[in-house]
C-alpha cells in the first residue's frame, strides 16, 4: 500500500486506502466498520453495516467470523454479544490486539474498569518484547492498570512502550494519568511539554492530553 508522507492521513482515510488496494481483506472491513461505530453516531451505522455486508461476503476464518459476529452486535446495541465474541476471541487468540483494544476500550466507557483490567491482565502472560505488537499491548495495558490504581505497573509499561514508540499517545496518556493521580505535577507538565513537539501532527486526542 502506498500512501503519501506529506500529509499525516486519519484512521478512515487510511482505511479507506487499504481497502481499495485490498478489497477482499476481511479484518480491514470490520475495522473499519468498528472504526466506523466509535463515532457514536446513528449516521455511522448503515456505514459500518455496509463494510460488515461486505466481509461477511468473503470467505473468512473463524477468528474473523467472531469479529464479524461483534460488529453485528455492536450495530444491533447488543452489547452482550459483542463482549461475548471478543471475549472468545481473546480466549482463543490471546494476542489478537484488535479484539483486546475494542473490548477493553468498550469497558472502559462502560464504566467496568475492574473486568477492563482483568481482561488486560489474562493476556498479559502471552505478550513478550518479541511479539509484534508488544508497545501497543503494554500501552493498553498501563491504561487498564493505572485505571484500577496499580500505578507501579501502569508507569512501568508505559515506559517500557514509550522506549519503543516514543510518540506513543495511549502510553503518554497512561503516564500523564499515573503522573496525575500520584500529583506529580512537574513531571506530567515535563513529560507533555516534551511530547508538544509532535502532538499537533495527531488526531483529536492530543486535546485530552
Amino acid at each position: 500500500m502506498t500512501i503519501s508522507t506529506t500529509t499525516r492521513l486519519g484512521v478512515q482515510d487510511r482505511l479507506d486506502a487499504l481497502l481499495q488496494e485490498f478489497p477482499e481483506f476481511v479484518l480491514a472491513h470490520v475495522l473499519k466498520g468498528y472504526s466506523l461505530m466509535t463515532e457514536g453516531t446513528l449516521d455511522a451505522h448503515p456505514k459500518a453495516r455496509a463494510h460488515l455486508l461486505q466481509a461477511e461476503a468473503l470467505p473468512g476464518k473463524p477468528r474473523e467470523h467472531l469479529h464479524q459476529e461483534a460488529l453485528r452486535a455492536w450495530i444491533a446495541q447488543d452489547f452482550s454479544a459483542r463482549a461475548a465474541a471478543w471475549e472468545q476471541i481473546l480466549v482463543e487468540w490471546p494476542l489478537d490486539l484488535l479484539a483486546l483494544r475494542q473490548h477493553t476500550g468498550a469497558l472502559f466507557w462502560t464504566g467496568d474498569k475492574r473486568h477492563q483490567a482483568e481482561v488486560s491482565a489474562g493476556v498479559a502472560g502471552h505478550w513478550g518484547s518479541q511479539t509484534p505488537g508488544y508497545a501497543h499491548f503494554l500501552s493498553a495495558h498501563a491504561f487498564a492498570m493505572e485505571e484500577v490504581g496499580q500505578y507501579v505497573v501502569a508507569e512501568r509499561c508505559a515506559r517500557e512502550a514509550l522506549a519503543m514508540q516514543p510518540q506513543d499517545l495511549w502510553a503518554l496518556h497512561a503516564l500523564a494519568h499515573v503522573f496525575e493521580m500520584q500529583g506529580r505535577a512537574g513531571e506530567g507538565i515535563e513529560l507533555l511539554s516534551d511530547a508538544g513537539r509532535f502532538l499537533n501532527d495527531y488526531n483529536l486526542f492530543r486535546g485530552h492530553l
